[in-house]
């Protein structure tokens, strides 16, 4: 058993330093020539009277990424915030973070997150889910780039009377602080994305009470200073 720890950490160890290396171009294969140059940006660019937003005049951030369970002043109960919360008038347009295909959608206002958007970016590699629109423009399948106006700005499900969008991202399936992907190059999460799948598949298979778990204490180290952090998969939150 010590052998294959040790064989087990080793192959970790290359992981993470392959996690730590410059910045990626996406697998092989991924059709990314169409969006060369673009990066993730905000959801929210301007208000339903078309007034631009800029470093001056930008959406107000209302919620962010907490992993930390806190009092809801929407609905009063204690949990943690897994996205981010921006706030406009009703109806203000809502685009999606980057290219991508509409995975689901839900068009009646009901739930904790009303009507709601899910999008596949980077081949599934990346994903974002919007919620609390009071319109869905879209439907399953449509392919949608960053110009896309995909909904609207509104107050469904648990919002009701705060008009506000609450979006989330995942890369590799891990829930990440959306504010860390702004202005990311789209295509550069791909490789990190698999790298991530991959070292947490290695970490589940530490079962035995003798296992090296600063390896797991160094990667968690590593995913704070890039604010990517670990957490296995939760319904979506509002």
């Amino acid at each position: 058993m010590k052998k294959y720890s040790q064989g087990l950490d080793s192959e970790i160890n290359s992981l993470v330093s392959k996690l730590m290396g410059e910045p990626t171009p996406a697998a092989g294969g991924t059709p990314l020539t169409e969006v060369t140059g673009l990066k993730y940006q905000l959801p929210v660019r301007h208000t339903k009277g078309g007034v631009g937003i800029d470093e001056e005049n930008k959406p107000w951030i209302v919620g962010t990424y907490s992993e930390t369970p806190f009092l809801r002043p929407v609905d009063q109960t204690v949990r943690p915030h897994f996205g981010m919360d921006l706030a406009a008038p009703s109806g203000s347009p809502v685009y999606p973070i980057g290219p991508g295909v509409v995975e689901r959608t839900q068009q009646e206002p009901k739930g904790r997150g009303g009507r709601t958007i899910h999008l596949s970016h980077e081949e599934g590699k990346v994903t974002s889910y919007y919620s609390h629109l009071d319109k869905v423009n879209v439907s399953v399948g449509d392919k949608v780039d960053i110009n896309t106006v995909i909904g609207g700005l509104g107050d469904s499900g648990n919002a009701k009377g705060v008009p506000h969008l609450h979006y989330e991202v995942k890369v590799g399936g891990v829930r990440v602080d959306p504010q860390a992907i702004i202005g990311k190059e789209v295509g550069s999460l791909s490789k990190r994305a698999q790298l991530i799948r991959e070292i947490i598949s290695k970490l589940d298979l530490f079962s035995e009470p003798d296992s090296p778990k600063s390896r797991i204490r160094k990667l968690q180290g590593i995913m704070k200073d890039e604010q990517f952090q670990i957490r296995g998969p939760r319904k979506e939150d509002s």
